[in-house]
């Protein structure tokens, strides 16, 4: 059964009787969460328009919801991200910013990136059952830290197995804890990696060099920088020493002529 709300390019027509409907639904249920998903099937004015969206958001949906003290979510696309965007925020709402301004909060999705998974130890196919959500507007209470969930295949135990007929595979979402990248460092730890980098002044940056930095660091740290998550830290660890001023990069000829940057010693201490 189509559900159109409102009708009308430019002036908006508000279907109230299918609106009164869904409000009488929702209490004779005694429905406490209401999802419509998605937004854009629901009507059929212009999604760039505040002027239309703000009446379908606030007139009709908010209105339910005041009137039945029901929470309702309304699930809306993204548009598409701009050159070089690592991730989607609120302001990537697709349509008009008339959408945002009406909710009174909006999560934010987020695939796992190629640089997230490789930080966690995950593969190229796995990565795309694992996604983040973020409060990309919250009125009422505080945005706190984004949530990671992964996709389970579980199989159902409708099958036979004396027939030998395997039971459905369903997605089950639930909630994931990522493994900490953040190396804990002590001020002892920091003076020996000032002592490492001026007793061996050839050692660098750059993780592709038989000379990385990064190696003996991974003994010290008890990492293995073979290791995906382990050298996914060692990288992160590094770039924290050159941050805060404990390590910093000098720029020197090798014995080859070449210019090249190596690790010194910094002159903050932790």
């Amino acid at each position: 059964m189509p559900i159109k709300v409102a009708r009308g390019a430019t002036e908006v027509k508000l279907d109230k009787a299918l609106v009164a409907e869904i409000t009488e639904v929702i209490r004779e249920e005694k429905i406490d969460v209401a999802i419509f998903d998605p937004l854009v099937t629901l009507h059929n004015t212009s999604e760039l328009l505040s002027a239309t969206m703000d009446p379908v958001i606030r007139e009709v949906f908010a209105a339910i919801a005041n009137e039945t003290n029901c929470a309702v979510e309304l699930a809306h696309h993204t548009r598409k991200k701009a050159t070089g965007q690592d991730e989607y925020t609120a302001a990537d709402a697709r349509g008009s910013s008339g959408i945002v301004d009406a909710v009174r909060m909006m999560r934010v999705t987020n695939p796992m990136s190629k640089q997230e998974a490789e930080g966690f130890g995950i593969d190229e196919l796995e990565r795309e059952s694992y996604f983040r959500v973020t409060k990309g507007k919250t009125n009422m209470t505080r945005r706190g830290s984004s949530k990671w969930y992964h996709f389970n295949n579980v199989t159902l135990p409708n099958g036979d197995a004396e027939k030998d007929i395997p039971g459905d595979d369903v997605g089950v979402l639930s909630s994931w804890e990522p493994p900490s990248l953040e190396v804990p460092i002590t001020p002892d730890d920091r003076q020996w990696v000032r002592e490492l980098v001026t007793a061996n002044s050839f050692l660098r940056e750059d993780q592709r060099s038989k000379d990385w930095v990064g190696k003996p660091l991974g003994t010290h740290f008890e990492l293995d920088p073979d290791n995906k998550v382990d050298r996914f830290r060692i990288k992160k660890l590094i770039k924290r020493l050159l941050d805060e001023g404990t390590l910093k990069e000098i720029e020197r000829i090798d014995g080859e002529g070449h210019r090249r940057k190596y690790m010194t010693a910094g002159t903050t201490r932790g």
